[in-house]
């Protein structure tokens, strides 16, 4: 009967290997998962490159899409140069402002969170949705509101003179 007085003492030796093995494991996965993380860091930043892009909003904007308030057009651009603007990632001009005084606010379409490029609003008001996992960005001026983003839509300096209906956007 000796043997079941040496069974706790196996059982609690089992426990304590498998106790740091498990806590072994779980360190290297959480070595993992921060490192991962690591490498998602905020797009907060553009590049400066001195340099504009010009947008019309009446012949770059056939559909319209920009006379509405609320309403968002992603497109590709290219600086006065020719050269691509935001590294190649679309950009989105936010219509904002009323029906006879137009604001426009523009941001770079790309998710800070895997370098997808969010997607126009279904609807004018409507948040703009990066399709890659959901975040959501305010329709009005990039603004994040739901994640896993941890940032908001780099935002480009621009002037609207009302007279041309010109659209100029800084780098």
């Amino acid at each position: 009967m000796n043997n079941s007085m040496e069974l706790p003492v196996i059982d609690n030796q089992r426990r304590e290997f498998f106790s740091q093995i498990l806590t072994g494991l779980g360190g290297i996965a959480c070595g993992g998962v921060l490192a991962s993380l690591s490498a998602c860091e905020p797009f907060t930043t553009k590049v400066e490159t001195g340099g504009k892009a010009l947008f019309d909003t009446i012949k770059d904007d056939p559909m319209g899409i920009c006379n509405t308030v609320g309403n968002a057009l992603v497109i590709n651009l290219k600086d006065t140069n020719g050269n691509v603007f935001n590294n190649g990632y679309k950009i989105v001009i936010l219509r904002r402002g009323t029906v006879t005084v137009p604001e426009y606010v523009v941001v770079s379409s790309r998710c800070n969170h895997q370098d997808c490029e969010v997607v126009a609003p279904a609807a004018p008001g409507e948040n703009l949705v990066c399709p890659c996992h959901l975040s959501e960005f305010s329709s009005t001026d990039g603004t994040l509101l739901v994640g896993p983003a941890t940032a908001s839509l780099v935002r480009f300096n621009s002037s609207f003179d009302s007279t041309t209906k010109i659209l100029t956007i800084f780098s």
